[in-house]
């Protein structure tokens, strides 16, 4: 007759309910983290795209704040042409000159 594998006694089951018991803690420890994790992963891609969105929109107004500072430089530029120009007639009047408009 085959010899009879010893019967673990109470005290080895009770310690492998115990381990397996502390292992399912563990996992469930683990599970948690992880879904904290990715949830503030999720919270971390959703500022993430308000941030990009808010960038594009500081772009464009920035774009749009430099076409109209280039236009207020070409007004001055004319302006201040306009001022050179008038300067001149004036002092070539005062001068006795006359200018041809």
């Amino acid at each position: 007759m085959a010899g009879n594998p010893k019967k673990p006694d109470t005290g080895e089951l009770l310690a492998g309910w115990r381990s397996a018991t502390e292992v399912e803690a563990a996992a469930r420890a683990a599970s948690e983290a992880v879904e904290r994790a990715r949830a503030a992963a999720t919270k971390a891609r959703a500022a993430a795209a308000q941030a990009a969105q808010a960038a594009r929109i500081s772009l464009s107004s920035a774009e749009g704040d430099k076409v109209r500072a280039q236009l207020d430089v070409e007004v001055a530029e004319q302006a201040e042409a306009d001022a050179r120009d008038r300067y001149h007639v004036a002092e070539n009047e005062a001068r006795g000159e006359r200018v041809s408009s």
